[in-house]
């Protein structure tokens, strides 16, 4: 995936969620994806794989996000 389609995908996942999905906060939130990429890469830009997390959040559930 290019830089500026990755950069697109982040931005759209952005505007849907607009806050961390567990806990609601509104700040230091960055995209997490719910399959790993590496081992998903066909599922790295789709919506469905994807939420927003803060950093509190990611680093406490993000290895339990997937399914």
């Amino acid at each position: 995936m290019s830089k500026l389609s990755s950069k697109t995908f982040r931005k759209r996942i952005r505007k849907r969620d607009k806050q961390c999905r567990i806990c609601g906060r509104k700040t230091r939130l960055h995209v997490a994806h719910i399959k790993p990429r590496n081992e998903y890469p066909e599922l790295r830009n789709k919506d469905f794989n994807a939420l927003m997390l803060c950093i509190k959040c990611e680093k406490k559930y993000g290895e339990k996000l997937s399914y």
